[in-house]
């Protein structure tokens, strides 16, 4: 708990778990460039990054690409996320590029008090339906998504679905997206405040 790891350049392979308690308040960040630091994967692991109740967490600048259990294709859907929070409160995810995982690029379920912040993620399950950041569950109460640029999913750029109250959508980017700049639906409680939504009518709108 509280070790700080300073990620040199590199492109890295494998989903990272930051399971339990125990693992509180560790620091993942990327020491270099934008697209220096990689976590690479090869649609076999269902999340680059998975996060379970844990505190305090961070994870900065990373690139996070190609992470789920399948590509969707007509014929299936695939499911993962670049990166995966469950059950998992008070940490921070910000300055990371994530893309081209299969159905979700950030995700949030039953988490709360969370800030993600200052992402830029893209192309998230090109062949698919594909969200860019997804916030799921009754305890997902009181994230803050601030500032991130969301753009190029089939589906829809930011989705709160079934969620607790209190979160704060905050002054993001969603555009180019292929039904909704943003879904919201079956929670109160949530402020929506100086987003810019735009061009979201692709192949799904």
């Amino acid at each position: 708990p509280g070790t700080t790891i300073l990620v040199c350049p590199g492109t890295y392979t494998k989903q990272v778990n930051i399971v339990g308690e125990e693992k509180s308040a560790i620091r993942l960040i990327a020491f270099g460039n934008d697209d220096e630091v990689v976590l690479q994967g090869d649609h076999t692991e269902a999340a680059g990054f998975y996060l379970e109740k844990v505190t305090n967490v961070l994870i900065r600048g990373f690139t996070v690409r190609d992470f789920g259990n399948k590509p969707t294709t007509a014929s299936q859907f695939g499911w993962g996320c670049a990166i995966h929070l469950a059950d998992a409160n008070y940490n921070i995810v910000e300055n990371n590029r994530v893309s081209r995982t299969d159905m979700t690029g950030i995700f949030l379920s039953n988490s709360a008090n969370n800030v993600v912040r200052h992402n830029l993620v893209s192309e998230i399950d090109p062949q698919g339906y594909g969200a860019g950041i997804w916030l799921n569950g009754r305890r997902s109460a009181n994230n803050l998504v601030f500032q991130n640029y969301v753009f190029g999913q089939p589906g829809t750029g930011i989705v709160v679905w079934s969620c607790g109250p209190g979160n704060v959508i905050l002054d993001n980017n969603s555009s180019n997206n292929g039904q909704f700049g943003m879904h919201h639906d079956d929670t109160e409680g949530t402020l929506i405040e100086n987003n810019r939504f735009s061009y979201n009518a692709g192949a799904w709108g």
